[in-house]
C-alpha cells in the first residue's frame, strides 16, 4: 500500500531586523521609511514607529547588495546565487528575475534614469541590464578578481568599476570596451565613488588613505589637436593623481559615498566608525588658501625672512606639482565628524530631503543630518547630526532612534513552545525574548546570561534556562522581571534541561559530569515584598506628617498589611553521577526512563524512578548532540555530530538503522507526537524529515542560511519552529498537500539534473576563461552575451525545438518549407486553433526576454533555418516586428558561415533588406508619435492643474531650500499654487481681491490688499472684509468622519485661522470665506456649515476664490484703474511698501559689502539672488 505524507511549508519569519549585509536604503520621498535586507527577504521598517511595515517572501537565496532606482519606484536586489531581482519597491511585488552572473552578486547601479542597471559579481564579469525589456545587454570582462563597486556616468555612456584586482577601469558602452585602466592602488580596491560634477574620483583600500583622482580632462568631449599629433597616453594625461585623504580608523573601507548634492563624503570603514568630511566649493577652498598663505607670511615677517623662503616656496611650487594638488585636496576635504556605532557598522544610508522648521511664523533651515546605520548584530540605529551654526561651536551627534527589540542581537542558542502552543520563548547571549506566535511581535524581553537551553515551567507564566557559567534563572515574564537566580547549579555550562512529564520539576545536565534533579515549589515573592515595603514607608511618612499620633500610625499599617505573594522556584532534590560531560538528557514521555548523552559518544538510559542503568547505546563516532524518545516509547532517535541518525529499538537496545542524515553535526532530533516520524536540524542549514518505520527520507526543509542551534515541535504536531545563526526564528507548517516519496524522489532527481547543467556551463565558463589566460596568442574579448545558460532557457529551447518539429511534421522537410504558405489556421488540435505561424510566435512571446537568445543558441542550425522562415513572414506582416528583428540578427551574428553557403536562407535575407528597413522606420515613426502625444497631454495637464511635473530648480550655493523670487507672483496666479509656498510664504492670497501676491512674513508687498486681509500673514485674523453678496448655501446634514483631534467644537477650539491653518494636512478643519469662520469637515469638504464649497478653502475641489461680479484687482498698482479697490489709503499703503523695500535692499547690500571686504564668511544665499545684491 502507497504511504501518503502531508508536506510542511514555510509560514512566516521573524526575530530579524537587519541582516548585516552592506545594503540599507532611505528614499527620498518617504524618509520615515527604511529598507533592509532580511536574509532572502526585503523588509520596510517605519523609523518614527519602530514597526515593520511591509516584507516580500519568495526568493531562495539570500540577498547580498540592494540599489534603488532614481526615481523610487524599482528596487534591484541581487542574490547569493546570482540572480538579479526587481522589484516594485511600493509593493514589494517581484517585477522579473535577471540570470546571467555564475556567481554571488557584490556591486549593484542605476543610471540617472533609472533605465539601466550595472551589476558586479565574484564571477569578474561586469553585466549591463535594460530594465525597460528586462534583459541583458552584454558583459564586460578584463577584471581578474570580484568586482566591488560600480556606477554610471552622466557626461559621457561610460561605467565605472574596482575589483580585488587593485584596477579601476573605465568602460565604454558604445564600444564596449575599457578605455582607461587606474593601478595607483597597492591592494585591493573596496568602494569609490565620483561627484555630481564628475571632476573628483575618490577611492578606498585596506590602507589608511583614500585616494583622489582628477577625472574632468577625461570626461571632455573635445580632443586637443596638439595631443593627438603628439600622440601622448591618455593615462597619464587624462587622470591626474590629486593626493590622498588620511582617515582616522586604520581598518580597510568598507563604502564611500558622496551625499547632500556633493557636499559631504562619507568613508565607512570594517569597524565600528564612519568619518564625514566636508567637501567645500572653490570659493571656500580660496579664500583657506588666501587665509593660510596670509598666516605664514605673518609668520615670515616675524622671523625677519621673508624674501628669500617666499622666492624659494614659488620655485618648490613650479616643480613640485604633487604639494600644490595635495595642498588643494587637504583643503577641499575637511575632517568634520567621527560617528561611533554601538556595535561593527555593516551599511549606512544619508536621506537627501531636507527638513524645515517654523519658530515665530518665520521659516529656518535646520542645519541637520539623518544618518542610518546596519549594524552587524541585528540592530539599525539613527543619528541625528546638528552642524555648528556660529564658528566656535561643536557639531553635535545624538542617536534619535534605534530598533533592536525586534531580534535578538546574537546566536539563537535554544527555544521552547509554550505548552499552550501560544508563545515561544527563546535565548541568546543577552537576552530572553518571548514570542507571539500569532503575531511574530515580541512580547517582552529581559536581559539574561549565555543561555544555552531553556523551557515553559506549568502554567507558561515563568521562563526557566540554564546559562553557560552554570546558573538557573527564572524570568515572570508577565512582570519582567528575573525573579530568581540559582548560582553554582551547575559548576561548568548547563547544556541540557527538560521537564518531567508529571510537571514537578526538572533535570538539567552540565559540563561536571552531574545530572541534578529540580523540583519546583512556591515561595514568598522577594520582589513584590519590597515593592511593598518602599509603598508602606512613602505611606507611612505621609501619614506622619499628617498624624502625630504613634499609635494611630501603626494601627493603620496593620490594617493594609497584605498576605505575601507566592512566585516560582526550583529546589535540588538529587544527583546523578556520571562518567563524562552531560550533553543532553531527556524524559521518556510516560516518565519511566531517563536518556543521557555522554561527551564519550555513548548514550546511557536510566530507569526515573530508581536511577538504575538500563541500556547503554554504542555506535556514534563522535557525541550525540540531541535525542528524543518516541510517544510510545518504543524507540529513541540520536543525532550526532558525526552526521548520522541513528534509531535504536528500547526494549534490547538494538540500533533498527543507522542513516547518514546530513553534511554537517545534527543539532536537535525530535519525535512528531503520537507517530514515528523524525526531524532532524543540523548545521547544514537543513532541517530533514525522516520515517523511522520505513527508513525513508520524507522531505527536506531549506530556508536558513547558517547553523541550526534550535528547534521545538508543538503538542500535536502542526507546526515546528526553528531558531539559527542567522539570528531569524522560522515557523514551517503542515500543509493539507498531499504526495508520496516516489513523487518527491523525482522532483529531487530533476532538482539534482538542473544543477548539474549549470555546474557543466559554469566548468565550461572556467575552462574557457583557464585557456585564454594561459594561451599567449589568444585573443580575449572584453564583451560577450549577458545571458547564461540556466533551467529556462533549457526550457525555452525545447518548447521551441517541439514546435519547430511538429510543424514539420505536418508541412514537410526544408526542401519545400520555403513554397508553404503558414497564415492558414491548421485543423490539429495541438495548434489550438492557431495558425502555425500564430502558434510559433506565441512560443516565442512566452520564452523570457532574457533566456530568447540562449534558447535560440540551444537549437540546431537546421532548426535556425526553419524559424528563419518564419521571421521572414512576420517582419514582410509587420508583426511582433521588434522581436522578429532582435532574432533574426542574432542568428546571422551566431550562424554567420553557414547561412552564406545556403542558398534559401541567402534569398531570404535579400527579400527582407528593403521590409526589414520600413518595418524599423514606420515602428520608429509610431515611437516619435506617441512620445509627441504624451508630451501634448502633460502640457494640457499642467495647463488645467496649474502644476509642473518637472520644476526645474535654481542652481544653489550653500542653502538646501528652494529660493523664490517673490517679485514675480504673477507665476503663481492660483491660489492651490500660492498654497504650495505656505511654508516659506513668498506668496499670499488676499481676500480683498481674490488674488495672489508677493510678499513677506510680515505681510504682501502689494498694498491693494489690506493687512487683516493678508492670509498668511501672521498679524492675520483672517477677518478681512467678506466678499460681496454671497449665495445662499444649503446645509447638508451629514455625520461628521472620525478625527483624531476634537474637530467637532471646531468654532470655539480653532477659532483663529492660524491654528486653523495648523491642520492644514490632516484637513480636520478649515476655513470658510462666506462668513469668515473656522469649521470642521473631512477631505470632501465642511459638514454641517454654512459654507459651500467653493467657499471651502481645504476642500480638494476649492478654487480658493469667490465669485466676484467686479473684476479683481491687478496686483500691479500703478497699472490699476479702480479707485474702489485702491482709494487714498492704498495708495499711501504702496509708497510706504516701497521705501520699505528700497531700504531693505539698501542695508542688504551694505551689509554685505562689510563682511565681504573684511573677509567674514557670508551667509550662503542662492546665485540669483547674489547676482540681484551686487548689481
Amino acid at each position: 500500500m502507497v504511504k501518503i505524507y502531508y508536506k510542511y511549508k514555510p509560514q512566516r519569519i521573524f526575530g530579524l531586523i537587519y541582516s548585516a549585509k552592506p545594503s540599507i536604503i532611505t528614499s527620498s520621498k518617504f524618509p520615515e521609511l527604511i529598507i533592509t535586507p532580511a536574509l532572502e527577504n526585503i523588509f520596510v521598517w517605519n523609523l518614527q514607529k519602530g514597526e515593520l511595515e511591509k516584507q516580500s517572501m519568495g526568493i531562495e537565496s539570500e540577498i547580498t547588495i540592494m540599489a534603488l532606482s532614481p526615481d523610487s519606484k524599482t528596487l534591484a536586489t541581487g542574490h547569493q546565487n546570482g540572480v538579479i531581482c526587481l522589484w516594485h519597491s511600493h509593493s514589494l511585488e517581484c517585477i522579473c528575475k535577471l540570470f546571467g552572473h555564475y556567481s554571488q552578486i557584490s556591486a549593484l547601479s542605476f543610471n540617472h534614469d533609472g533605465t539601466l542597471i550595472c551589476s558586479g559579481s565574484k564571477d569578474t564579469d561586469l553585466i549591463c541590464w535594460d530594465v525597460v525589456s528586462e534583459r541583458g545587454l552584454f558583459r564586460l570582462r578584463g577584471h581578474r578578481d570580484e568586482i566591488t563597486d560600480c556606477k554610471f556616468l552622466k557626461k559621457k555612456n561610460w561605467i565605472v568599476s574596482s575589483s580585488k584586482d587593485k584596477l579601476i577601469k573605465f568602460w565604454d558602452l558604445d564600444s564596449q570596451y575599457c578605455v582607461h585602466t587606474i593601478a595607483g592602488h597597492r591592494n585591493e580596491v573596496w568602494s569609490f565613488d565620483i561627484d555630481n560634477d564628475e571632476n573628483f574620483l575618490i577611492s578606498g583600500s585596506n590602507d589608511q588613505k583614500l585616494r583622489v583622482w582628477f577625472l574632468q580632462n577625461l570626461l571632455e568631449n573635445s580632443i586637443n589637436e596638439k595631443e593627438i599629433e603628439k600622440e601622448i597616453n591618455p593615462l597619464n594625461t587624462k587622470i591626474v593623481y590629486m593626493g590622498e585623504i588620511i582617515k582616522q580608523s586604520t581598518e580597510r573601507v568598507i563604502k564611500i559615498r558622496f551625499v547632500r548634492n556633493a557636499k559631504y563624503l562619507v568613508c565607512q570603514t570594517s569597524g565600528k566608525k564612519l568619518q564625514i568630511f566636508k567637501v567645500r566649493n572653490q570659493n571656500e577652498v580660496e579664500k583657506k588658501m588666501i587665509r593660510t598663505q596670509k598666516r605664514k607670511i605673518e609668520k615670515l615677517k616675524k622671523l625677519e625672512k621673508l624674501e628669500k623662503p617666499q622666492k624659494q616656496s614659488q620655485e618648490n611650487d613650479n616643480e613640485n606639482d604633487e604639494k600644490k594638488n595635495q595642498q588643494l585636496i587637504t583643503l577641499k576635504f575637511a575632517n568634520l565628524i567621527t560617528i561611533r556605532g554601538s556595535s561593527k557598522i555593516v551599511s549606512f544610508s544619508i536621506p537627501e530631503k531636507t527638513q524645515l522648521e517654523i519658530r515665530k511664523g518665520k521659516v529656518k533651515s535646520k542645519s541637520k543630518m539623518k544618518i542610518i546605520l546596519g549594524l552587524n548584530n541585528n540592530s539599525i540605529e539613527s543619528y541625528e547630526l546638528k552642524f555648528a551654526e556660529k564658528a566656535n561651536e561643536q557639531i553635535k551627534t545624538k542617536l534619535k532612534k534605534a530598533i533592536t527589540q525586534q531580534g535578538h542581537n546574537s546566536d539563537i542558542r535554544s527555544l521552547k513552545i509554550s505548552h499552550d502552543d501560544n508563545l515561544v520563548g527563546t535565548t541568546s547571549s543577552e537576552a530572553v525574548k518571548i514570542w507571539s506566535i500569532s503575531t511574530a511581535m515580541p512580547l517582552q524581553t529581559i536581559d539574561s546570561g549565555y543561555g544555552l537551553c531553556c523551557l515553559f515551567a506549568p502554567g507558561d507564566r515563568y521562563f526557566i534556562i540554564g546559562t553557560k557559567n552554570g546558573e538557573i534563572q527564572i524570568f515572570d515574564f508577565l512582570s519582567s522581571k528575573l525573579i530568581e537566580s540559582i548560582e553554582k547549579a551547575h559548576l561548568g555550562a548547563i547544556w541540557t534541561m527538560d521537564m518531567n512529564p508529571d510537571g514537578s520539576g526538572i533535570i538539567t545536565g552540565g559540563a561536571d559530569k552531574c545530572v541534578k534533579f529540580w523540583e519546583f515549589e512556591l515561595v514568598d515573592s522577594v520582589y513584590e515584598n519590597e515593592n511593598e515595603n518602599e509603598n508602606e514607608n512613602e505611606n507611612s511618612k505621609k501619614i506622619k506628617k499628617r498624624n502625630k499620633s504613634k499609635s494611630i500610625e501603626m494601627e493603620e499599617e496593620n490594617e493594609n498589611k497584605k498576605p505575601p505573594k507566592k512566585q516560582l522556584t526550583v529546589v535540588h532534590s538529587k544527583t546523578l553521577k556520571v562518567s563524562d560531560d552531560v550533553l543532553c538528557v531527556r524524559y521518556s514521555p510516560k516518565g519511566r526512563y531517563i536518556g543521557v548523552s555522554l561527551l564519550n559518544s555513548t548514550i546511557q538510559i536510566f530507569f526515573a524512578d530508581s536511577l538504575k542503568f538500563y541500556l547503554a547505546l554504542y555506535g556514534h563516532k563522535l557525541p550525540a548532540m540531541s535525542m528524543d524518545f518516541s510517544s510510545d516509547e518504543t524507540l529513541i532517535a540520536t543525532g550526532s555530530a558525526d552526521k548520522n541518525l541513528k534509531i535504536w529499538g528500547l526494549d534490547f537496545g538494538d540500533c533498527h538503522r543507522s542513516i547518514f542524515a546530513h553534511d554537517d553535526s545534527i543539532m536537535q532530533v525530535k519525535f512528531v507526537p503520537e507517530t514515528h516520524y523524525i526531524f532532524t536540524a543540523s548545521k547544514d542549514k537543513t532541517i530533514s524529515y525522516w520515517d523511522a518505520d520505513s527508513f525513508e527520507k520524507i522531505m527536506s526543509l531549506s530556508g536558513h542560511k547558517a547553523e541550526i542551534w534550535a528547534m521545538d515541535l508543538n503538542s500535536n504536531g502542526t507546526f515546528l519552529i526553528t531558531g539559527s545563526h542567522d539570528k531569524s526564528i522560522r515557523v514551517w507548517t503542515k500543509s493539507d498537500e498531499q504526495f508520496v516519496l516516489q513523487e518527491q524522489k523525482e522532483n529531487e532527481l530533476d532538482s539534482l539534473f538542473e544543477d548539474s547543467l549549470i555546474q557543466d556551463s559554469e566548468k565550461a565558463r572556467h575552462l574557457e576563461n583557464f585557456l585564454e589566460r594561459n594561451d599567449e596568442n589568444a585573443v580575449i574579448s572584453e564583451s560577450k552575451t549577458a545571458a547564461k545558460k540556466s533551467l529556462e532557457t533549457y526550457k525555452g529551447a525545447e518548447k521551441l525545438l517541439e514546435s519547430l518539429e511538429l510543424i514539420e511534421k505536418i508541412f514537410g522537410s526544408n526542401d519545400d518549407f520555403s513554397e508553404k504558405d503558414f497564415s492558414i489556421p491548421s485543423n490539429n488540435p495541438l495548434f489550438m486553433g492557431l495558425s502555425p505561424s500564430e502558434y510559433l510566435l506565441k512560443i516565442m512571446m512566452e520564452i523570457k526576454s532574457n533566456d530568447l537568445e540562449e534558447a535560440i543558441l540551444v537549437i540546431p542550425f537546421t532548426s535556425a533555418l526553419r524559424l528563419l522562415k518564419f521571421l521572414h513572414f512576420w517582419i514582410v506582416n509587420k508583426n511582433q516586428v521588434e522581436l522578429s528583428l532582435r532574432c533574426l540578427l542574432f542568428i546571422v551574428k551566431v550562424y554567420q558561415k553557414q547561412i552564406v553557403s545556403n542558398k534559401i536562407a541567402v534569398s531570404l535575407l535579400d527579400d527582407l533588406q528593403i521590409p526589414a528597413k520600413n518595418s524599423i522606420s514606420n515602428l520608429k515613426d509610431l515611437v516619435g508619435f506617441n512620445l509627441a502625444a504624451m508630451r501634448f497631454l502633460q502640457n494640457q495637464v499642467e495647463e488645467v492643474q496649474g502644476k509642473i511635473f518637472k520644476r526645474k530648480r535654481k542652481k544653489k550655493t550653500e542653502i538646501e531650500i528652494e529660493v523664490i523670487d517673490t517679485n514675480e507672483c504673477n507665476y503663481y496666479n492660483e491660489c492651490e499654487l500660492c498654497l504650495t509656498h505656505f511654508i516659506d510664504r513668498s506668496c499670499g492670497w488676499c481676500n480683498d481681491s481674490s488674488s495672489c501676491f508677493s510678499g513677506n512674513y510680515s505681510g504682501p508687498f502689494n498694498q491693494s490688499c489690506s493687512q487683516n486681509s493678508w492670509f498668511f500673514g501672521p498679524d492675520s485674523n483672517c477677518s478681512g472684509p467678506p466678499p460681496p453678496s454671497p449665495p445662499p448655501s444649503p446645509s447638508p446634514s451629514v455625520s461628521p468622519s472620525p478625527s483624531p483631534f476634537p474637530t467637532n467644537d471646531c468654532e470655539t477650539y480653532y477659532n483663529n485661522c492660524a491654528l486653523c491653518l495648523q491642520h492644514y494636512y490632516d484637513r480636520s478643519c478649515g476655513w470658510c470665506y462666506w462668513d469668515s469662520k473656522c469649521y470642521y469637515g473631512d477631505n470632501n469638504g465642511p459638514i454641517g456649515t454654512q459654507c459651500e464649497t467653493n467657499g471651502w478653502f481645504y476642500g480638494p475641489t476649492s478654487y480658493c476664490y469667490i465669485p466676484s461680479p467686479s473684476p479683481s484687482p491687478s496686483p500691479n498698482p500703478t497699472t490699476s484703474s479702480s479707485s474702489d479697490s485702491i482709494g487714498a489709503g492704498g495708495v499711501a499703503g504702496i509708497v510706504i511698501g516701497g521705501v520699505l523695500v528700497i531700504s531693505v535692499i539698501i542695508i542688504v547690500f551694505l551689509l554685505y559689502r562689510k563682511k565681504r571686504n573684511s573677509g567674514l564668511k557670508t551667509f550662503p544665499v542662492a546665485e540669483e539672488t547674489q547676482k540681484i545684491i551686487d548689481n
